[in-house]
């Protein structure tokens, strides 16, 4: 048996959820959408990707976001673009020329419809693991399709791209307590500091990953002094490596340090929170649609089959095991807590619920 055939045989489910939500995607992927925020992170890619091959690091720093990963990822793109044409055509992509941007644009997202594939993969993984392969292939389809998630997972754009790595930093740290195996713990943290590099909301994810080994420990019968205790080397190894990866993967963190971190400072508690957003809600012009927002945002984005397994969910509730139901409390607190964040700040937009989103899917 080959190499090639045993991995699908053991990987089929994985590879099938990833083949399905990229080839969902590829439908009119390069010329359904533009605007403003797109062209920003292209323009932004573009210097990125210059201030990396030509050692000028300090160019690596965008924006406050910092949507490093995201610029990785377009780079990569743009590099494979003129790749191709250079083998194929002998030349490089034509300037100005409409057929070039239409293509270029189909290329950049299809990367990035193809690693937000990849991580959901890594998803789908571990609810097979713990859940059986009934339980992934329907997340796996149905979270795919939530027409949410779907749009968002559809532009050059940070919202789809850090939501996912955070759900799967967040179940393979679930998956980690479940057996303390580090290699778990690893892969949950290099998918948190690409998740911080991506967008600083995901920060989140420290306290939440704090909390989570807290409860599981007085969930499994132990004291509280114990259980404070029992925290403090997982969660000092999993804060150490995402800081590390944080580091290594975004080039002005060797160089330039402070600039970089400033930069960071000023998007959070400059712009985030003392800035609104203008934006037309319920047909009035708003910079802060209030603090019942997200809960709006929630009941409009949401699928009716996220809604009614919400509904559902009060079964295994009732009558589940251990496991199931400390799963449900964990996602529901990941949704509970990361909706409070994003409430905090002034700036308001319906794209940032997302993580809430995709929590909420696992419990649906």
């Amino acid at each position: 048996m080959s190499k090639l055939h045993r991995f699908l045989k053991e990987y089929c489910l994985e590879v099938f959820i990833f083949l399905f939500f990229t080839l969902i995607h590829l439908p009119f992927l390069g010329h359904e959408i533009f605007n403003t925020d797109v062209w920003k992170w292209k323009a932004r890619t573009y210097d990125f990707g210059q201030g990396v091959f030509t050692l000028d690091f300090e160019k690596t720093i965008q924006k406050y976001h910092p949507g490093v990963t995201l610029m990785w990822i377009g780079t990569a793109s743009v590099k494979s673009y003129n790749l191709y044409y250079d083998l194929v055509f002998g030349h490089p992509p034509v300037d100005n020329s409409i057929t070039t941007v239409f293509e270029l644009h189909f290329v950049q997202k299809l990367f990035l419809v193809i690693s937000i594939g990849v991580v959901l993969g890594f998803i789908i993984h571990v609810l097979k693991k713990l859940f059986g392969k009934r339980v992934a292939l329907v997340f796996g389809i149905l979270v795919s399709l939530e027409p949410f998630y779907y749009a968002l997972t559809r532009v050059f754009h940070l919202e789809g791209l850090m939501s996912t790595l955070m759900i799967a930093s967040f179940l393979w740290f679930y998956y980690y307590l479940q057996e303390r195996k580090l290699s778990r713990l690893i892969l949950s943290a290099i998918f948190a500091s690409l998740a911080f590099l991506t967008k600083t909301s995901a920060v989140y994810l420290i306290p939440f990953i704090v909390l989570i080994t807290f409860l599981d420990s007085i969930l499994e019968g132990r004291k509280t002094v114990e259980s404070l205790k029992n925290l403090i080397r997982p969660c000092s190894l999993w804060i150490g490596i995402s800081l590390l990866g944080f580091f290594l993967f975004w080039p002005a963190m060797w160089i330039y340090p402070g600039k970089a971190l400033a930069t960071i400072y000023r998007g959070v508690f400059t712009i985030g929170m003392e800035r609104g957003h203008e934006q037309l809600y319920f047909g009035e012009l708003t910079e802060n649609p209030g603090k019942f927002y997200y809960l709006v945002v929630l009941g409009l984005r949401s699928s009716v089959f996220l809604l009614l397994g919400l509904l559902g969910s009060i079964i295994p509730l009732k009558y589940g095991n251990k496991r199931e139901r400390k799963f449900i409390l964990y996602a529901f607190l990941f949704a509970f807590f990361y909706t409070i964040q994003i409430t905090i700040p002034l700036k308001k937009l319906d794209r940032y619920i997302l993580p809430t989103i995709l929590s909420l899917s696992l419990i649906s």
